[in-house]
């Protein structure tokens, strides 16, 4: 299981490579652009100047999301016992699965406190067995045989001379205080055992509860972003068109091709982010043991 979220996170980072480095490319053909208007005449100094620092931020984010890619890569390597090369390996796209959260009772950190108290209430009630009182029956049947000079003849005449039946009764009265020490301990560690189940319950509902919230928020605005990104493809489009028939320059297209790849980030990493979030919640379902396997 940690190996999906791993590759989830290095998903995350080979889009935003794939991305800034379109995104790079648009902006080195800003930066020309705004060059040449400077030249002319047309463009301030201040806004080539600050083109040229979004350029190599933009670098620096390329570089940085690199060197995060290269290293969740090598980590998933060592966990999955493959070899993956830096340069070739393609993760491929995330899918998002409508994942079943049930209660906490369902979960294997509940099933370990029942046992607990299942364990706890059979020790009571075997303490609780001993100081009730014990009935036991018992019989005896006794032969005889003699012969002072024949062994033998000894066992030929064995006869029966008696038998006998008794019933008997043990009751525990008083051991010292021993049962109301013991019953007392038991029943301190039941409660404990009572709380710790009701307050892991709590906070798994509360857990569950802020990661279902926080799923919606991320799916309204992927759905937002969607939107967004559609208008702005529209926009470019129509931007297009206007370059085409010399209503609008080639600043203004760039720009707006510029938007859209910003657009297609942040929607590719809200995607992400989902699909990271919804694992994780699931994992928290299926409890410790089943995320080891």
């Amino acid at each position: 299981m940690r190996y999906r979220l791993l590759a989830e996170l290095t998903q995350k980072t080979q889009s935003e490579q794939h991305y800034k480095a379109q995104m790079h490319t648009l902006r080195q053909e800003l930066y020309t652009l705004k060059q040449r208007l400077y030249t002319a005449g047309k463009e301030s100094r201040v806004s080539v100047g600050d083109e040229a620092i979004r350029l190599i931020d933009l670098e620096r984010d390329i570089e940085r999301a690199q060197m995060n890619y290269e290293e969740n890569l090598i980590a998933l390597t060592k966990l999955s016992h493959v070899e993956l090369d830096l340069k070739s390996t393609q993760l491929l796209p995330l899918t998002t699965k409508n994942i079943h959260i049930g209660s906490f009772e369902e979960n294997s950190q509940a099933r370990q406190y029942r046992e607990k108290i299942e364990q706890k209430n059979a020790e009571i009630s075997l303490n609780n067995r001993t100081q009730l009182p014990v009935l036991s029956l018992y019989s005896n049947y006794y032969l005889y045989g003699s012969d002072m000079h024949n062994a033998y003849n000894a066992f030929q005449d064995i006869k029966p001379n008696s038998w006998n039946a008794g019933l008997s009764i043990r009751w525990n009265l008083f051991e010292g205080f021993k049962y109301n020490n013991e019953s007392t301990r038991l029943h301190l560690e039941l409660d404990r055992i009572n709380e710790e189940y009701s307050l892991a319950k709590r906070e798994f509902d509360a857990n569950t509860q802020t990661k279902q919230q926080h799923l919606e928020r991320l799916a309204q605005l992927s759905k937002n972003e969607t939107e967004a990104l559609n208008e702005t493809r529209s926009k470019i489009t129509m931007t297009q068109r206007l370059r085409e028939q010399g209503e609008a320059d080639a600043v203004s297209e760039v720009s707006v091709k510029l938007e859209g790849l910003e657009r297609e980030l942040t929607l590719k990493s809200e995607m992400i982010q989902h699909a990271y979030e919804a694992e994780a919640l699931r994992l928290q379902h299926r409890g410790v043991e089943e995320c080891r396997k």
